[in-house]
């Protein structure tokens, strides 16, 4: 499930999100996991670039959390993000 502060973050892009679905996939339940941007890429139909790119941004908003450098890096996902709240949706009564 994308969680939905996530997908109404204003600072991500779609591309964000889809790499976000992609790494959950990976982690099927694993706390932390080290796929490289290449496998990804793979998986989302992306350039390693704008993976690369989207974990940047993904990891700026607190949504990744990111250790290690080049091959020795390692991913965990914060459906939490940095704490910055959804925006709130006005429902309108039709009728």
């Amino acid at each position: 499930m994308i969680p939905d502060r996530l997908w109404m973050d204003a600072r991500l892009h779609a591309a964000d999100v889809h790499v976000w679905c992609a790494l959950a996939y990976v982690a099927r339940g694993r706390e932390a996991i080290d796929p490289t941007n290449a496998a990804l890429a793979k998986l989302v139909n992306l350039s390693e670039r704008s993976v690369s790119d989207s974990i940047t941004r993904l990891a700026a908003t607190g949504f990744v959390a990111r250790t290690g450098k080049g091959r020795n890096r390692t991913l965990a996902l914060r459906p939490e993000g940095d704490g910055t709240p959804a925006p709130g949706l006005v429902l309108k009564v039709v009728g």
